[in-house]
């Protein structure tokens, strides 16, 4: 009997211990050190700008209005934004150069484990975005719309 209760006890530990150290870290949109990703837009008729982060760990932030802290809007499965970091290299967005704001500018910026970043802009009529950067724009924003809506 004490055997039994020993065996389920250790059991229950082991899983306890499995789960919590698989739990993925969180951070404070301040505290973060690792690389982000942000996308949004800005200008139109009301000159507003939105802008998301993804942490490379899954979080998402919303930017506030007022220089506030970005808000933490959800985590999203760390793997998915894996293969998007990993995506904005394979895509050679890391060397893409464009710099053509308009009206309404769209925006991708990688921000690195390092003091630079890598800003691509646009929306002017002057230079327009390759295909596969409005496709990766267009896919980043659903995955941050899927994640940034409550779920009902």
């Amino acid at each position: 009997m004490i055997n039994k209760t020993l065996t389920i006890g250790l059991i229950c530990s082991l899983v306890a211990l499995v789960i919590t150290s698989c739990k993925t870290k969180q951070y404070t949109f301040d505290s973060y050190d690792g690389k982000v990703l942000a996308i949004g837009s800005g200008g139109g008729f009301t000159g507003a700008t939105s802008k998301y982060y993804l942490f490379e760990n899954g979080q998402l932030f919303k930017s506030n209005r007022g220089g506030e802290s970005p808000e933490q809007l959800a985590i999203i499965d760390p793997q998915l934004i894996k293969q998007q970091f990993d995506n904005y290299y394979t895509l050679g967005l890391d060397e893409m150069q464009l710099d053509a704001p308009g009206n309404m500018t769209y925006f991708i910026i990688m921000h690195p484990n390092t003091d630079k970043q890598h800003m691509i802009k646009w929306g002017g009529g002057a230079a327009e975005p390759t295909q596969e950067l409005e496709q990766y724009y267009k896919l980043l924003s659903q995955i941050i719309k899927k994640h940034s809506v409550p779920s009902m």
